[in-house]
């Protein structure tokens, strides 16, 4: 959002609420710039919580990854004071407790949690389509193979052999199978005899024992990011950070959030995330930004 929308957007959230902010509570679901970062630079939340305050609201703040003190930076950089914003402002760690008792929720980072429209599942999509060389049929739904050109002999196929040959096809490889008269009890006796279970450990001898490889002291400083092949990590790094793989956060209950807000609750969406038709159905009043309020002129 650019300060225009920021401005319009505030205006809007205004105007819904009966043009008055005084003690009401606004939840705010997100506090970073983008989706998967903490990165609080520029973040339209900013200015958001900052005209919030300024018209004397009570703003809930809730965001996975951004500290509580980079928050309060921003605010304070931003020209607050740190005395007076604290006295309207409250960091929650859950995003059902910053929607206890709001007026209205407010989502301004596109974060997975917040969203409530399905996912493609993608492994499903990959197995409806056609694999290798086949031609789909819309108006039937079926695949079916193209003939592949191979390239084979001609030879003849052996008596012994179960397959026959493709007289429409001759090009087709074939396959001569060498069959054996000799009975599997001569086969047997033919085979080298392996030595017994207690011949073999006798015969080879036990390995010495592996002595500690000592790290030297000027690497015990960076010894968390050294990786070894011969000791396997129980945790499976991520391709981000090197670190343990995060958890995905479960999404938002919208109906455990009902029980909690106040009448009319209001839902503002300032990242267009938000399947409006599911909200509405809970009894949510949705609104999106850059797109036509359906509430104009009613509260």
């Amino acid at each position: 959002m650019n300060e225009h929308q920021k401005t319009r957007f505030t205006k809007r959230i205004i105007s819904c609420l009966f043009n008055n902010l005084t003690r009401k509570k606004i939840s705010v679901l997100g506090f970073a710039f983008k989706k998967d970062t903490s990165d609080t630079r520029e973040s339209p939340a900013i200015a958001l919580v900052t005209n919030f305050v300024a018209e004397r609201a009570q703003v809930a703040i809730y965001d996975p990854k951004v500290k509580e003190s980079q928050i309060w930076k921003e605010l304070v950089d931003a020209g607050g004071k740190a005395g007076y914003l604290k006295q309207d402002i409250l960091i929650y760690k859950s995003a059902y407790e910053a929607c206890q008792g709001a007026d209205a929720v407010v989502i301004v980072t596109e974060r997975d949690e917040f969203n409530n429209k399905e996912l493609v599942n993608a492994q499903k999509l990959e197995t409806n389509q056609p694999q290798g060389n086949c031609d789909h049929d819309k108006t039937t739904g079926r695949s079916t193979p193209v003939p592949v050109e191979l390239k084979g002999t001609n030879q003849p196929l052996s008596e012994t052999s179960p397959h026959t040959l493709n007289e429409n096809n001759p090009s087709l490889p074939t396959w001569e199978l060498k069959s054996t008269n000799t009975p599997l009890k001569a086969i047997s006796q033919n085979l080298p005899q392996s030595p017994s279970r207690t011949n073999r450990t006798k015969q080879q001898p036990e390995s010495p024992p592996v002595s500690p490889v000592k790290m030297p002291s000027s690497a015990k400083r960076y010894s968390r990011y050294l990786f070894y092949v011969d000791q396997p990590t129980k945790e499976r790094p991520s391709a981000n950070n090197f670190g343990p793989e995060a958890a995905k956060p479960e999404r938002l209950d919208r109906a455990r959030v009902t029980k909690g807000m106040r009448k009319p609750m209001w839902v503002f969406d300032g990242r267009n995330i938000l399947d409006g038709a599911k909200l509405e159905v809970l009894g949510f009043r949705y609104e999106a930004i850059g797109k036509a309020s359906k509430y104009a002129g009613f509260n």
